[in-house]
């Protein structure tokens, strides 16, 4: 899953320098927009899949009008199909972690353990005069030369917190479409502290026309701070 990610993902998000910039944003604005965040290779091929891909019409009408991507009708080895597994992967749970600090990954946890597979033995230890050896954090890091290239979803097991809720799929927007908050949603995002939405556009043109129309609201009880509408 590590060359998905490197494949798939701009270098420039993986890097760690990068990682803390975002995070630092994040905590400042609650929100996240990352330019090119596909790259170019990997973007066109999904989007030229999209373009003859079975979609089908999900309801109810006082919830949604959409059209959802039948996965059911994908190759295994297409480009899209690669993507989705991407997204509900380990690695990129690991990374929206990273990106945001929300408590989607265990790092705590991840950290001990690379620390304890780095930790020196006990009798290194006493031949040693050295400084004492520094805790290892585990980042996915492209930049890093391949010895020390972490792989979380193939060496360290599932670090995934079992409380965190990961739904993924892929809609198609035309004229007549929507989408609604409503209660449900509500609810879920009031037990789990916090709903986080991860979207990716895929559009023939680079910049949307506002002749389309269209936008997203995001609306957090007794917090107008936390009230935003993109378009």
């Amino acid at each position: 899953m590590y060359e998905d990610v490197r494949k798939w993902i701009n270098p420039l998000y993986i890097a760690q320098q990068e990682q803390k910039a975002i995070k630092r944003l994040f905590a400042t604005k609650s929100e996240l927009k990352l330019d090119n965040f596909l790259t170019d290779e990997m973007y066109k091929q999904a989007l030229s899949e999209l373009e003859s891909a079975n979609f089908d019409k999900k309801g109810p009408v006082n919830s949604r009008s959409i059209w959802r991507l039948d996965e059911s009708s994908l190759p295994e080895n297409s480009a899209i199909a690669q993507l989705l597994r991407l997204v509900r992967s380990e690695a990129m749970t690991l990374l929206i972690t990273q990106w945001t600090g929300l408590h989607l990954y265990d790092l705590k946890s991840l950290e001990e353990e690379t620390t304890s597979s780095t930790k020196p033995s006990q009798k290194e230890d006493d031949n040693d005069d050295g400084p004492p050896t520094k805790k290892s954090k585990c980042t996915v890091d492209v930049e890093a030369p391949p010895a020390q290239k972490s792989k979380p979803s193939e060496s360290l097991g599932e670090k995934k917190k079992k409380d965190v809720k990961v739904v993924s799929f892929i809609n198609k927007m035309s004229h007549g479409c929507y989408s609604l908050c409503d209660d449900q949603m509500a609810a879920d995002a009031e037990n789990n502290g916090f709903c986080f939405d991860f979207l990716i556009f895929f559009m023939e043109k680079e910049v949307w026309e506002k002749l389309g129309g269209g936008y997203y609201s995001y609306i957090a009880v007794n917090d107008p701070n936390e009230a935003s509408i993109l378009q």
